[in-house]
C-alpha cells in the first residue's frame, strides 16, 4: 500500500452511498494501517510533496496564502496534514493515535506526549481559530469565508 493511500485511510469515514459496503470498506482501514517502523525519510519526502502540489494547485487564483484560513500557512490543512503525519509516524509505538479525524487525532498526539497538550486542545476546540472564523458569516448567511481579515480589522 502505498503512503498516501495509508494517509487517506486516517481520514476514511462513510458519508453517502450503500451503508454496508461502505461499513465494509472503512473496516478495511481499521485500525488505520501504519508502517510498522513508522516513516522513511523518503515517505516524509513524499508525504511533503504531495502537501506542496496540493497547496499549489487548490490555493484559489488571486488568494493570499498568508490569510487563507483553510489553505494558507497554518491553515486547517496544515493542521491535518501535520496531524496525519505524526500519526504515520508514531502509531505503532501509540496504538492511540490509529483513530480517524483530526480533532480525535490531535487529542490522541497530546495524550501521547507528542503535541504540547495546550496546542492540542487548543486546535481541537470547536469553535476555535481558524474552523470558528468561517462559522459566523455561516450563520448570518454571508457565505463561506476563507480569509482571515487584514490588520486593523476589528
Amino acid at each position: 500500500m502505498s503512503t498516501w493511500e495509508v494517509q487517506a485511510l486516517l481520514r476514511a469515514e462513510r458519508w453517502a452511498g450503500d451503508e454496508a459496503l461502505g461499513r465494509e470498506f472503512v473496516a478495511l482501514g481499521r485500525p488505520a494501517p501504519v508502517p510498522g517502523e513508522g516513516l522513511s525519510a523518503e515517505q516524509v519526502a513524499e508525504i511533503r510533496r504531495v502537501k506542496a502540489r496540493v497547496d499549489s494547485e487548490r490555493l484559489p487564483r488571486g488568494a493570499d496564502p498568508a490569510t487563507h484560513t483553510k489553505l494558507g500557512r497554518g491553515g486547517l490543512a496544515d493542521v491535518e496534514w501535520t496531524a496525519q503525519l505524526l500519526q504515520l509516524q508514531h502509531a505503532a509505538a501509540h496504538p492511540g493515535l490509529r483513530v480517524t479525524g483530526t480533532v480525535p487525532a490531535l487529542a490522541a498526539l497530546a495524550e501521547a506526549g507528542l503535541l504540547e497538550p495546550s496546542s492540542g486542545t487548543r486546535c481541537g476546540r470547536r469553535g476555535s481559530w481558524p474552523a470558528g472564523r468561517a462559522t459566523p458569516s455561516s450563520w448570518s448567511g454571508a457565505g463561506r469565508v476563507t480569509s482571515c481579515p487584514g490588520r486593523g480589522w476589528s
